[in-house]
């Protein structure tokens, strides 16, 4: 068996099996959930983006992107394999390391965002929560990329990185040559370390108080946060799958097929009724094995094999992402960003003029892929000016507006187009509260080009506009519309309200070709009889 289980920010884990099947369980009962039959044979990759798409790759090259509900959205061929994992970014995209040296990053609709033809990633690429990209690329450098695909810094090492990871701010490769280094975002050395042992490095990983560095001979050397070296330890020769959970534990995939797991200075066998597979901490902090008899197993304690256990396994590979990362200020890694000046007096700026001014050149620089490249931090920006245009401030509770409505339009507008999927919990607090229809319709449909709804609060916000802005046509219509492309885009209905609300628009007084087109969407996810 190959490779270990694949899990989503909200726990849900996913297996392939040996008949090219995805199948997703629940994380605390093992119940089935959904399969996909792919129909055609499937390499080891299986990734989870920060949208909870599932990843599958063929061996005839293709890349299937697969719903939280189980559905395809997508496939697209490719005329390489990749050469390693995937990485997640945080707006909703993943970053494919290609055989012939490209990296590609494409977002969960299908669309490629851009291509680089020659990067060369001698690792898996690696990307932190603002969505940097990092690799080992060619003579011995790591390299990094912004958000847009541009050329960041580079750092010269003394020899090739055979292994790098992200601890919080912070980039970690171990090289070829016995050492550890520690480099800030900005490309600059925290520390290095020059005395690890000789032998392949095949795993790395950090906790809150350890730096993990497994060889291939199953030495374990542990670092701490500062790079001086406290412990070392001789577990099984491994090939390198290794997980570590909350309280620091190191669980370790041996070549003797059994799971070790290194805690408080202890190195242990964990004991199963089977040989074991590599190991994955789930989002619900469960510990998973998929089992030599095709057995995909639960861990209740840390220590022993007790919990559920069934659903037929296969060859897998990690690949889940923290889609918990909030959108951070980054103003304070981009204070000596040019254009940061601009950002603070434009975000300061009362005219109405200069703020419609900001939106233009942005929504100019989105056109071209710009963007973020050159103000990062435009989304902040986006979401001050719409976040202005509301007030608590009357006498019966109800909200009003004080700022132009126009504003507030063309930033929720932008968001949309944007995409990032960490500023959904914005718009959908954004459209509880806005008392504009025009800029509802904005925030509607800034909620349908994100499309991601996992727990349905989109879906719900949506469904409870429709209650205050029940007279409005484009309202109406836009709410049909976003619920088709939510569906669309998680493969279920993610919430009940989605259907009611469509079912009374269907029997509203509403224009015939609005009703018309409520139903049909109400058919076409139900093929049932409507709900009153």
């Amino acid at each position: 068996m190959l490779g270990i289980p694949a899990s989503d920010p909200a726990g849900t884990v996913y297996v392939l099996t040996d008949d090219n099947t995805l199948q997703a369980i629940k994380p605390y009962s093992g119940t089935l959930i959904w399969s996909y039959r792919a129909g055609e044979p499937l390499s080891d990759v299986l990734f989870v983006g920060a949208d909870f798409t599932v990843y599958l790759f063929t061996e005839s090259r293709k890349l299937i992107a697969v719903t939280p509900g189980g559905t395809v959205r997508w496939k697209r061929q490719f005329t390489s394999s990749l050469s390693g994992s995937p990485a997640a970014s945080p707006e909703g995209a993943v970053v494919l390391p290609m055989d012939d040296g490209r990296l590609i990053k494409i977002n969960g609709r299908g669309r490629v965002l851009w291509e680089k033809p020659a990067a060369y990633s001698y690792t898996s690429p690696v990307v932190d929560q603002d969505g940097s990209l990092y690799i080992s690329g060619e003579n011995n450098r790591i390299s990094s990329y912004t958000p847009t695909g541009n050329s960041g810094w580079s750092y010269h090492l003394d020899s090739r990185a055979q292994m790098l990871a992200l601890r919080n701010d912070y980039l970690l490769a171990v090289t070829s040559e016995r050492k550890a280094y520690c480099l800030d975002i900005k490309g600059e050395l925290i520390w290095e370390s020059d005395s690890l042992p000789p032998g392949k490095p095949v795993s790395l990983l950090s906790t809150p108080g350890y730096i993990y560095i497994v060889y291939s001979s199953g030495m374990i050397v542990t670092l701490s946060p500062d790079g001086t070296e406290r412990r070392r330890f001789q577990g099984p020769p491994t090939d390198g799958y290794a997980a570590a959970d909350s309280k620091e534990a190191l669980y370790i995939f041996g070549r003797d097929r059994k799971l070790y797991r290194l805690l408080d200075e202890e190195l242990i066998g964990i004991e199963s009724d089977t040989a074991m597979a590599a190991p994955l901490i789930g989002a619900a902090a469960n510990l998973f094995s998929g089992g030599e008899n095709w057995i995909v197993y639960c861990y209740k304690t840390p220590s022993s094999a007790e919990g559920w256990s069934g659903f037929r396994g296969g060859p897998l590979r990690n690949g889940a992402v923290d889609s918990g990362a909030s959108l951070k200020r980054l103003q304070e890694y981009y204070e000596g960003y040019p254009g940061y000046l601009y950002f603070q007096m434009m975000s300061q700026s009362p005219e109405l003029d200069k703020r419609l001014e900001i939106i233009d050149r942005f929504e100019d620089l989105h056109r071209d892929n710009q963007l973020i490249e050159k103000f990062p931090f435009a989304t902040l920006l986006l979401i001050a000016m719409a976040e202005e245009g509301i007030s608590y401030a009357s006498f019966d509770g109800s909200l009003v507006s004080n700022s132009s409505s126009l504003v507030r339009i063309r930033a929720l507008n932008l968001l949309g187009e944007i995409g990032d999927i960490r500023t959904r919990k914005f718009i959908i607090g954004h459209l509880h509260q806005e008392d504009n229809a025009s800029a509802a319709v904005s925030a509607i449909w800034a909620l349908a080009r994100i499309g991601f709804d996992y727990d349905g609060a989109a879906t719900r916000a949506v469904s409870l506009a429709k209650e205050r802005f029940f007279n409005d046509d484009g309202v109406l219509l836009t709410i049909c519309d976003t619920l088709e492309e939510i569906v669309y885009y998680n493969g279920i209905i993610p919430d009940q309200s989605g259907l009611h609300v469509l079912s009374s628009i269907n029997s509203s007084n509403a224009p015939y070709g609005i009703r018309k087109r409520a139903g049909e969407i109400f058919d076409k996810f139900t093929g049932g009889p409507r709900l009153k």
